[in-house]
């Protein structure tokens, strides 16, 4: 984590469908870990905005995501800086527009984002402004808050965890590919290096005491299936692939909750062929060689709680 003097928490776009108590503890377990690492950072909670929020915004209101998480922020005594404001203004005034397609000739009005989203850089000059403009009244403003004892969430996700996959658990059809390996290279920042098979039936197996579990993983063109059973119970059987996997990126999921305690977990790899151009339904050039391999490649395992293994 380093060391930083600030950080900004910003998932408010992201957590726009998010359920309620998820939104709480993420955010509480986000800020408890902050604090647990040094009581000298400050924390800053950012509200971002998208097309689907227009109409909300342009009433004068905030997202859900954005109020859930102002309810941990005041708790915390965090301050929070939200772009609704700025960018509501701006669509009042017929100067932007929120969804700008590509080959469409708006004038002089700022084509805020192309895909709906995620803003261009006329719309991260509205939020770095916007942002600017806070600095002062948040340095004014600014107490030191000592960190809460108790937290506004009992289940909050303070104690969640990420571990590497140990060779370990792993049966003997799994290979270890390291973070120089050409496939897991443009995730070493995040993975070390990644559990990989192509076989079918190859397992993970490992212990753990806790509430939650999931996989930070790579989903791409080589996506494959899993399944997941908790204490000898099929909990979870995905497909680590979808229509966007044109190209290669992190993902995650999470199993349901489960009761506090210990638990046995087995992953097991399925690598069956499936109709994957169906799937992705898209007119861009694929390399075909890519998409014909089946492969489960996990580089994390999510916990709140401990590995015990």
């Amino acid at each position: 984590m380093g060391n930083p003097d600030l950080v900004f928490v910003e998932f408010a776009v992201n957590d726009a469908q998010t359920d309620s108590l998820q939104i709480v503890r993420s955010m509480e377990g986000i800020v408890r870990k902050i604090q647990k690492h040094s009581k000298q950072v400050d924390i800053c909670f950012l509200y971002t905005t998208n097309t689907p929020q227009k109409s909300t915004i342009m009433g004068g209101e905030h997202w859900r995501s954005a109020r859930i998480m102002e309810q941990v922020a005041r708790y915390y005594g965090i301050p929070s800086v939200s772009f609704d404001y700025a960018v509501a203004r701006l669509l009042r005034e017929d100067k932007l527009v929120m969804h700008a397609l590509k080959d469409m000739d708006y004038g002089k009005r700022i084509r805020f984002t192309e895909d709906g989203t995620h803003p261009g850089d006329a719309g991260h000059a509205i939020y770095t402004e916007t942002l600017c403009k806070a600095f002062p009244n948040m340095i004014k403003k600014g107490r030191v808050m000592a960190p809460k004892s108790l937290p506004l969430c009992d289940t909050n996700y303070e104690a969640a965890n990420m571990y590497d996959v140990k060779e370990a658990w792993l049966s003997s059809g799994w290979e270890k590919k390291e973070n120089s390996d050409p496939y897991v290279r443009p995730f070493r920042e995040y993975f070390s290096y990644v559990a990989s098979t192509n076989k079918s039936g190859e397992k993970i197996h490992f212990r753990f005491r806790g509430t939650r579990l999931g996989l930070f993983d790579i989903m791409g063109l080589r996506g494959a299936h899993l399944k997941v059973l908790v204490d000898g119970k099929n909990v979870k059987e995905t497909r680590r692939f979808d229509k966007y996997c044109t190209y290669n990126r992190m993902s995650y999921f999470w199993l349901p909750e489960l009761p506090e305690g210990e638990h046995t977990v087995e992953i097991v790899a399925d690598c069956k062929p499936f109709d994957k151009m169906e799937i992705l339904q898209t007119d861009k050039k694929i390399d075909m060689g890519e998409l014909n391999k089946q492969e489960v490649a996990i580089g994390k395992i999510l916990c709140v709680g401990e590995i015990l293994d």
